[in-house]
């Protein structure tokens, strides 16, 4: 990697690193958030907007934006200008930067279906967590909005990488399993996940394990959404050990 490659990563908590090297970020929470969001959009932004978005209150919207504007400067403006601000916009242009949200949706811009398989080991590897976590900011519910619409939008798209990834690792059980139980700590409602953690499980000879896993996700269908198990779920569970001496 380049000493000066600007690395941005928004799935996760938020990190801002330079060759490789994270940097210390703003203390202010509304600082971080005027940065994820510039970054996240790479889009101009009135500077009305942006103090509509964080600071909607009786003190000076406007000095505290310009204030946050100084602070987030120093992390962007490495080896190039991308920061970019006049009297009525403000605008990140990425240039060279790396930033993890946009090279997932760049990579599945075509569709998952239509993405290599290792494009998406690739996306499931940029996911250390939600989009943003502990950035959240209720107060500001304009920003509050627009974060919790972005993360659904990538949860989505994480959930079906990885259920497309374990769709096409079923000759691999050790690898799509990892994939699998990811899916399951997203999309825990979801039954179909559980019925892969089962079954491959199963297939690994693991058969202690996948009981467990069908008594887990009997229990959460119960509690949470008042329904029974599938036939898929059940099958999965008849036929645990007897793909074990081919695995």
């Amino acid at each position: 990697m380049s000493a000066k490659r600007v690395e941005i990563k928004l799935l996760g908590e938020l990190e801002v690193s330079v060759g490789g090297r994270a940097q210390p970020l703003p203390a202010s929470k509304k600082t971080r958030a005027l940065l994820a969001y510039l970054v996240a959009t790479a889009r101009p932004h009135l500077r009305e907007r942006l103090c509509l978005l964080l600071w909607d209150g009786p003190d000076d919207p406007r000095a505290a934006l310009r204030w946050s504007l100084t602070k987030i400067r120093p992390l962007l403006d490495v080896g190039a200008a991308r920061l970019a601000a006049d009297r009525e916009r403000v605008v990140f242009e990425p240039g060279d930067a790396l930033v993890d949200a946009t090279l997932v949706r760049r990579a599945l811009e075509g569709g998952v279906e239509a993405a290599s398989t290792e494009a998406l080991r690739d996306v499931a590897a940029r996911f250390r967590g939600e989009l943003l976590e502990g950035l959240d900011l209720p107060s500001c519910y304009r920003f509050h909005e627009w974060c919790v619409g972005e993360r659904e939008a990538l949860r989505a798209l994480r959930v079906r990488a990885l259920a497309q990834l374990c769709a096409r690792l079923d000759g691999a059980p050790e690898e799509a399993l990892g994939y699998a139980r990811a899916r399951v700590l997203v999309d825990p409602l979801t039954e179909a996940a559980h019925v892969d953690v089962v079954r491959l499980l199963g297939r690994l000879g693991r058969v202690r394990e996948a009981q467990a896993q069908y008594e887990t996700c009997r229990r959460i269908l119960e509690s949470e959404l008042g329904s029974k198990t599938s036939p898929a779920l059940e099958q999965a569970r008849r036929e645990l050990g007897k793909g074990s001496a081919s695995a």
